[in-house]
């Protein structure tokens, strides 16, 4: 077992995590610097975030900035999904969080989506505003921001460039997650 994969193990990071760790020679560090999935790299620092008000709010930003990527995928006219955003990215620099109503509305507006790309971007804004709330459930959900913004891209690309399009999501979110937050300890 390498060092970086004993790192992970210790922070309760998922099988497939600490399986590709096992594949990156060198320590933590390495691992850090070397994964290409922003959404691994979000859930090892909310696992590791401790009780420090200011890397919860890196990792709210970091947050925000990633489903920020998934605007492309809305329709220019959808001022509502980028409202909820624009207060989410203020709640995680100190501001009021977006309201609940305003939340659970592009919820629902994600469930009535016209197309599945559109879906997933808007759950992405979802899930980045709900963890603004400052609910232990909602903030840990924040990882799976990358992975619904990676599926609009996916649905957006259609089955040619599906993956490719999924790939350049989930790494685009790996460098603003390590862009933003330093190695967690």
């Amino acid at each position: 077992m390498s060092a970086a994969s004993e790192w992970l193990e210790s922070l309760g990071a998922t099988r497939d995590v600490v399986a590709y760790a096992e594949t990156i020679e060198g320590d933590a560090s390495a691992f850090w610097s070397a994964c290409p999935r922003g959404d691994w790299l979000l859930a090892i620092a909310i696992r590791a975030r401790g009780d420090d008000d200011a890397r919860r709010a890196a990792i709210l930003r970091v947050g925000a900035a990633i489903a920020e990527l998934g605007l492309d995928y809305l329709p220019d006219d959808d001022t509502h999904a980028r409202a909820v955003l624009a207060s989410a990215a203020l709640a995680a620099q100190g501001g009021t969080p977006p309201s609940r109503d305003d939340v659970d509305a592009l919820e629902r507006d994600a469930d009535d989506a016209p197309d599945a790309a559109v879906s997933f971007a808007r759950r992405a804004i979802v899930v980045a505003a709900r963890a603004t709330y400052g609910e232990v459930a909602d903030f840990e959900d924040l990882a799976l921001v990358p992975a619904l913004v990676s599926q609009a891209a996916a649905y957006d690309a259609g089955d040619c460039a599906m993956i490719s399009a999924a790939s350049f999501v989930l790494r685009k979110s790996a460098e603003l997650v390590r862009h933003e937050l330093p190695r967690p300890e």
